[in-house]
């Protein structure tokens, strides 16, 4: 399984977060039991939870995973590992002489995300998976790995996605304001009609309606705006949301919603 893994490195480039998957050996594998294999693996993240050259680490034993052919999978370790830069083969090094193991039982490659695998560890974002407990890590640092796991990963948009969110928003911030004239028009006009008017009751009660109707309009609206301010602030690099002059749209919304 780790070599499966292994030929997807791009190269030999240089990491300081790494994603590292460990079979049990071969020898124990082909007759040890669960039990034993566990044992095995157990040993191995100890040994790499106390190496102090791993500023951050967080480790777990995967024992119910289903190949897709529906045969459970050999157990194996997974762990996320932070420390200073070094090449794959640096890493390769370092994780077959700390555990005295064959480099070939050992995946690791270098990854962006520190959301994303320490996620992966319990499958968070994998819900056609077995879900492991966040109880079986095993870490240097729980409350970090806590965080990181409480974490949203933001997936990359794709070019349509950002396309419509672009646009929506345009389309939005066009009806926004030609509401907000709809809006003051209708409450200059039928208040100078009220000023002019004797009998002011039907007046007032007919302003009344629709103000209360140009207000559910007007709430609906906020909500939309609300809801795309929310979609844009999440997925939008911080270029396109200046080109939107989204912090323009956000504080007058909250203006209008008095804070």
């Amino acid at each position: 399984m780790a070599t499966e893994t292994t030929k997807h490195a791009k190269g030999n480039a240089k990491g300081d977060k790494w994603a590292v998957v460990i079979d049990p050996p071969k020898k124990n594998a082909k007759n040890g039991t669960i039990e034993e294999l566990c044992e095995i693996l157990g040993e191995y993240q100890n040994t790499l939870i106390n190496y102090n050259d791993f500023s951050f680490i967080a480790t777990i034993i995967h024992d119910k995973d289903i190949e897709e052919d529906g045969k459970p999978k050999l157990i194996h370790l997974h762990a996320f590992i932070e420390t200073d830069k070094r090449t794959k083969s640096q890493m390769l090094d370092v994780l077959t002489e700390l555990l005295n193991i064959d480099r070939n039982a050992i995946s690791c490659d270098p990854t962006n995300s520190d959301i994303l695998y320490p996620q992966y560890l319990i499958h968070k974002n994998d819900p056609n998976k077995f879900q492991y407990s966040s109880d079986l890590v095993k870490s240097n640092n729980l409350t970090k790995y806590m965080k990181l796991i409480s974490r949203v990963y933001k997936r990359p948009l794709t070019e349509e996605e950002l396309q419509e969110i672009i646009e929506s928003a345009k389309t939005l911030k066009e009806v926004g304001h030609k509401i907000g004239i709809k809006l003051a028009n209708q409450y200059r006009t039928y208040f100078n009609q009220i000023r002019e008017e004797e009998d002011q009751t039907k007046e007032i009660q007919r302003l009344n309606w629709i103000v209360d109707t140009l207000q559910e309009e007007n709430d609906k609206l906020k909500h939309l705006l609300k809801t795309m301010i929310d979609r844009a602030e999440f997925y939008l690099p911080r270029e396109n949301k200046n080109a939107l002059g989204l912090d323009s749209i956000k504080a007058n919304l909250d203006r209008i919603n008095g804070k």
